[in-house]
């Protein structure tokens, strides 16, 4: 399976590169969408618009935990599965990055847990039928670190849009829908691709949001042009003592289907 991003930046089998040139490591990504099509049926990870056919895939899904003075050494496996964190049964996929910077593990079932300096990521690649593994192993994981001053929670999003092939819908959706067409857009002797970014200031945090044009390729299947939305959720964690941060982050992370569900209503806001 191949991406290309906006900027005509093409990936591999197994890697996903963004416009803003963040590099993602998707493990066997090409189980993800093998009957993907604009009206197939609804499953966990994907939501149809209620005005359309529109089908929004959720295919990756981080939590970021800022936490001052925290040392990567604090995490490895076994302190993982001995709290139960996470399973005995968990499988690394490849060998771990461990050194005085970064501790990193990759697992078979594409979770991934890497803590650096001040900070904490846990990601995972998703299918349809997963059920989000990443909020509850982040909330088991601040229960066991109790000891810590967190001070802020990125939660992170990527959805994808894919269209028929043959179809020049996507960069028109960019370039002629969302951006109003100038001087500037006859300018080139190519279509024009774009990427935008849009920053919301949401009740309870900020949002950014990133709109990329991409292709999406299964081997042997014809190229079907796609948007990626990447979706960062910046949560500042109120209270006068770190007991009550803690317990703001605990009650953020457990209204995550809220989270992706007010991202989604703002994604398909975009399509209407």
């Amino acid at each position: 399976m191949r991406l290309r991003g906006v900027g005509g930046i093409s990936t591999n089998s197994d890697t996903f590169q963004t416009s803003s040139k963040i590099c993602i490591t998707f493990s066997q990504l090409s189980n993800l969408f093998t009957i993907l099509k604009m009206n197939q049926p609804e499953t966990k990870n994907q939501e149809k618009s209620p005005t359309s056919t529109l089908s929004l895939d959720l295919i990756e899904l981080s939590t970021v935990l800022i936490i001052p003075n925290f040392i990567p050494h604090t995490i490895n496996l076994d302190f993982l599965k001995y709290n139960e964190i996470i399973p005995d049964d968990w499988a690394i996929a490849d060998h771990p990055i461990i050194n005085n910077f970064q501790v990193k593990f990759s697992f078979v079932n594409k979770v991934k847990i890497n803590a650096e300096n001040n900070r904490i990521i846990l990601s995972e690649v998703l299918e349809k039928q997963d059920k989000p593994k990443i909020p509850s192993i982040t909330c088991e994981l601040i229960q066991k670190l109790n000891q810590f001053d967190y001070l802020a929670l990125g939660f992170n999003t990527n959805h994808l849009v894919i269209f028929n092939p043959n179809q020049d819908i996507a960069r028109r959706y960019i370039t002629e829908k969302w951006l109003r067409p100038g001087a500037w857009y006859k300018a080139s002797k190519a279509p024009i691709k774009a990427s935008i970014n849009y920053f919301y200031t949401l009740e309870e945090c900020k949002l950014d949001l990133n709109i990329t044009e991409a292709t999406f390729q299964i081997p042997k299947q014809p190229v079907q042009p796609a948007i990626l939305f990447t979706s960062n959720f910046h949560y500042d964690l109120q209270g006068e003592t770190s007991l009550d941060r803690q317990k703001h982050l605990l009650q953020t992370l457990e209204n995550w289907e809220l989270i992706i569900k007010k991202n989604q209503k703002i994604i398909y806001a975009f399509f209407n």
